[in-house]
């Protein structure tokens, strides 16, 4: 019961240091200089046998070959040459032509200009409501006024302008056509008097008649149909210039055969003068003129039937089209209406009068 009044937190009345085999233990630990003690020192080598390697598996990556030795650089004067070197010129690839992007470039700003300049002249027509004639182009104090109003650029839509171009060229070849017949005509009758034939007066007389009627109808019968057509879109004037041009096509082939009496210089008139005197040979020389140029009249007028023809049926038109467009036409013409107006008022007072007259009897 001692033991429970004891105080446990007082200090051992015994030291647990002083046991012998405590002091025993501290004091080899001194003598054995663990205080000199370097870990660090190289241990004694030992003569046991060393431990068999172990075994090595069967396959291994390939060891990275080390990189090569980069060679001295020797003396550069021993290397480089003394001569400059060459002068830079560019291959073939890094040349860049320009030349093709600035044309388009500028192509693309006349086309631009050429649109607006033309907006700008419908604009200014749309406001004045008025256009004059400039065709044909005459001198301001000729007492002959221009007939037509034509311009290409401002009337034409831009992908038709080249089709109806070469019609109005084809027409003034045709105009140049029939005034070399006619002056042919006067030469085959004038340089040759001894071999000209019984029917030389007759190819004169119809060689003036073909110029005064056959350039101006092939003007307002073929040409004209053409324009307007393109303008306007219209049917009615498509259908008019194919039939006139077939009409146009037989002349060529009648200019080119050149019959005798028929007022054309061709074929048949100019190879007989070939064998005759020299004045003769040089007429049926000139002769061969028309036919060369009647022969180019007449490959023109079938590319531009065909080319013509392919546009028109391409654009859907129909002849049915081309009913309805001169059926409203004739009905919206004023000259046609009066014209008819006077005609029913005559029919109805005639009408009236033989009325009366029966009731008279």
């Amino acid at each position: 019961m001692a033991d429970f009044d004891s105080n446990p937190f007082a200090d051992p009345e015994e030291n647990p240091f002083a046991d012998s085999s405590v002091q025993n233990a501290s004091g080899n630990t001194a003598n054995s200089g663990l205080d000199n003690y370097n870990p660090f020192a190289q241990k004694p080598t030992t003569t046991s046998t060393p431990a068999a390697p172990a075994a090595q598996p069967a396959a291994q990556p390939a060891a990275v070959a080390p990189p090569p030795i980069a060679a001295p650089i020797p003396n550069q004067s021993a290397v480089l040459p003394n001569d400059p070197p060459p002068a830079y010129q560019p291959s073939a690839a890094q040349q860049v032509d320009t030349t093709e992007l600035q044309r388009r470039q500028e192509e693309l700003e006349r086309r631009a200009a050429e649109l607006q300049e033309r907006e700008q002249r419908l604009r200014d027509r749309a406001v004045s409501g008025a256009k004059d004639n400039n065709w044909p182009s005459l001198p301001a104090a000729c007492p002959v006024k221009p007939c037509f109003y034509q311009d290409f650029d401002l009337e034409i839509p831009p992908e038709f302008v080249r089709i109806v171009k070469i019609a109005y060229y084809a027409w003034i070849a045709r105009s140049a056509l029939y005034g070399l017949n006619f002056l042919f005509a006067i030469g085959y009758i004038c340089l040759a008097p001894s071999t000209v034939s019984t029917s030389a007066g007759s190819t004169l007389g119809l060689s003036i008649l073909w110029v005064l009627l056959f350039v101006p109808a092939s003007f307002i019968c073929w040409y004209r149909p053409v324009y307007k057509a393109f303008r306007s879109d219209s049917s009615i004037n498509f259908f008019v210039f194919f039939a006139c041009c077939a009409v146009q096509i037989l002349i060529d082939i009648m200019f080119i055969l050149g019959i005798g009496g028929t007022g054309y210089l061709g074929l048949l008139t100019a190879i007989p003068q070939v064998n005759l005197d020299h004045d003769a040979r040089n007429m049926g020389g000139l002769m061969f003129m028309i036919v060369i140029l009647a022969g180019m009249l007449l490959a023109a007028d079938l590319f531009l039937l065909i080319k013509i023809h392919s546009l028109y049926r391409g654009s859907g038109a129909s002849f049915q089209q081309a009913q309805s467009e001169f059926t409203t036409g004739v009905l919206r013409n004023e000259s046609v209406r009066n014209a008819g107006a006077q005609m029913a008022a005559s029919a109805a007072q005639g009408a009236m009068a033989g009325a009366a007259s029966e009731n008279k009897y």
